[in-house]
């Protein structure tokens, strides 16, 4: 592939790998050193426009030219409500890179996924896996008091970035997702000092309390909790449940127990309220941005380009999807035959090329949709909890792009305290006798924690 793409646009690529662990870092050293390569994978959120500003202003980073000439990149960039909110002084110094994972809305793919087959043997299956939260957690209790998975059911348990989640469906006052102001009669507030927040860390205690989560859960590192989902030990599971994930607990679950019927098996809750709607967020529909340097030549900018338009475009996309024709692939009567080689549980295997020049332009989430490794009831399970969210079905807690990229100094600071919250609230989660003290001790928390929220609020209302 990087042949093809050497000859067809006459360049020469040298690539630099960086790990994940080190990735930011790197990056940051070789922008601070004067060493940043021609382009560089950064991942780049609204707190860090201020500096993405600095590194602008003094001409370490190249505009990205009109759009005009790339009709493919133009196509990305109107498909990202942010992009404009990333112009420093109006130019654009950022590419975001669109996710592609979610072709119908807005809606974070997050959710709580079940063994419905469980919920048949001790007699709680809903029709269309919908359950108030009473009948979940009453699910949940038999899980654990009746051990459907015969391994002693852990009943459920929330990976560590989506921890709180349950709680939303009782009053959506907690979520990393979207930042923890709204306003309240006029003026911003911040959302974990109201009242409803303190009704969800009671009810999340009480849950604790109850045994109905996984009891070392607060301890227990994310793969840990999918291993023990995907092995039959675990009842539920909130994650972040995208085509390419369920797939493959699919096919670790099929390891485990080759008579598996996985359709039949694993659902995703479509879990209501008190009010008899589903809680979720909006999500910024693009992560992680391509900078380019600032003493790149304008020709070698217009080569970078034209490469990744190109990838986007029809030609493009099917290669980096399916490979080389007459290699990986051929056309027959209009239609693609897959040439690819197959493992040893029978599964095609995608060609591994490294010249991944179109995820320079976005993430590729749209592949899982025609990965022919994925059976259609997994790409529905998926597709109708995104689909059944509808603004009359459920609440779902907008993206203020206005307030996520406010800019104050007290804001790009702290921002929401975030963090903070979370890890106080799975403190007290594992720790109060009970709702008064669970109460109590947030309580308190709260009001230490004024003092440096107040600073945030008091710019966020100064600039009503």
């Amino acid at each position: 592939m990087y042949k093809i793409l050497a000859k067809k646009f006459n360049v020469e690529v040298d690539p630099v790998e960086i790990s994940w662990d080190t990735w930011e870092q790197q990056a940051n050293t070789w922008i601070a050193g004067g060493d940043m390569p021609d382009a560089l994978d950064y991942e780049l959120k609204p707190e860090k426009m201020e500096i993405l500003g600095e590194w602008a202003d003094q001409g370490i980073l190249k505009e990205i030219p009109s759009l005009d000439k790339y009709p493919n990149m133009k196509a990305l960039y109107d498909q990202i409500p942010e992009a404009e909110h990333l112009k420093v002084n109006g130019k654009l110094y950022a590419w975001p890179k669109l996710r592609g994972d979610n072709p119908y809305n807005s809606i974070d793919s997050k959710s709580i996924a079940y063994r419905r087959d469980w919920a048949e043997k001790v007699g709680m299956a809903k029709e269309n896996d919908e359950y108030t939260i009473d009948e979940f957690l009453e699910l949940l209790k038999k899980f654990k008091d009746e051990d459907p998975g015969g391994q002693g059911t852990l009943p459920y348990s929330e990976v560590s970035y989506f921890f709180g989640y349950i709680a939303n469906s009782q009053y959506d006052k907690l979520t990393k997702d979207v930042l923890n102001y709204e306003k309240k009669d006029g003026k911003f507030v911040w959302i974990p000092a109201q009242p409803e927040a303190v009704e969800n860390v009671k009810f999340l205690n009480q849950m604790y309390r109850d045994g109905l989560f996984w009891k070392d859960f607060y301890s227990t590192d994310d793969g840990t909790m999918i291993d023990y989902f995907n092995a039959g030990k675990l009842g539920a599971l909130t994650n972040n449940w995208t085509i390419g994930r369920i797939n493959d607990t699919r096919k670790s679950m099929i390891e485990v127990d080759p008579n598996l019927d996985f359709e039949k098996a694993v659902g995703i809750v479509k879990l209501k309220g008190k009010d008899g709607k589903m809680f979720n967020t909006e999500y910024a529909n693009w992560w992680s941005a391509m900078l380019f340097n600032g003493q790149m030549e304008d020709a070698k900018m217009d080569r970078l380009m034209s490469i990744i338009d190109w990838m986007h475009g029809e030609e493009g996309t099917r290669m980096d999807f399916f490979g080389i024709e007459g290699k990986d692939y051929k056309m027959q009567d209009g239609k693609m035959q897959l040439l690819w080689e197959k493992n040893e549980n029978g599964d095609l295997v995608k060609p591994a090329y490294k010249a991944q020049f179109r995820y320079m332009g976005s993430l590729g989430g749209e592949f899982n949709m025609e990965d022919p490794n994925v059976p259609e009831y997994v790409k529905n399970l998926y597709l109708n909890h995104i689909k059944d969210q509808t603004p009359e079905a459920a609440n779902i807690r907008k993206r203020d792009l206005d307030l996520v990229y406010f800019k104050g100094k007290n804001m790009t600071k702290y921002v929401d305290f975030a963090q903070e919250t979370f890890d106080e609230i799975l403190q007290i989660t594992i720790s109060a006798k009970g709702p008064e003290d669970a109460e109590s001790k947030y309580t308190k928390w709260v009001e230490s924690m004024m003092p440096r929220v107040q600073k945030v609020l008091d710019e966020l209302n100064s600039s009503l």
